[in-house]
């Protein structure tokens, strides 16, 4: 068994290639911060192509050493068989990669985050599931999965509540 003094950093946070203009920095900062208060300590993100401020973002975590870039394309040859630019194939490689770095690695988009609803952090998170099941232990444990919610950037044009106070609410906060 390992202790937690044999890895670099606890958690450490997967991404699968960017590409494109799909994200700012704005979303990478937030993706990145978000994680960091919640107990990230290392990002690994792959990328294909993104834009030159972007790059520089990711550069600049790099060089404070909480990222690591990873270079990042398909072959030509192979695009056309590979679904959505071999994102699986990044998110193998990742935690093979991190294994003698990180105790505990996360796979996520940058749209994505893990958080918990009845700790502060990752860590009291781990604590507290293996408080509520007494028979498992952290070295006995393979994987953790936990329920998504998904959270809709915009408001629908229509609602199945009757009444509409979903919609009467989202006008009051300027949702809609």
């Amino acid at each position: 068994t390992s202790s937690d003094s044999d890895y670099t950093v606890q958690f450490a946070v997967c991404v699968p290639a960017l590409f494109g203009d799909l994200y700012k920095v704005t979303d990478i900062v937030e993706f990145i911060e978000v994680n960091r208060a919640l107990g990230a300590g290392l990002f690994v993100i792959y990328v294909e192509s993104v834009d030159r401020q972007l790059q520089a973002c990711l550069e600049a975590y790099s060089r404070r050493g909480l990222l690591q870039l990873q270079s990042y394309s398909v072959p030509s040859e192979l695009s056309s068989h590979v679904h959505y630019h071999g994102q699986i194939i990044a998110m193998n490689d990742c935690p093979y990669r991190l294994m003698h770095t990180a105790k505990y690695v996360l796979s996520q988009d940058l749209d994505e985050f893990v958080v918990p609803t009845i700790a502060p952090n990752w860590t009291t998170m781990i604590e507290q599931i293996h408080q509520s099941y007494p028979n498992s232990s952290v070295e006995s444990t393979a994987s953790y999965s936990f329920r998504n919610r998904f959270f809709r950037l915009q408001a629908p044009e229509y609602s199945t509540y009757q009444g509409n106070s979903y919609i009467d609410s989202l006008k009051r906060y300027n949702f809609r």
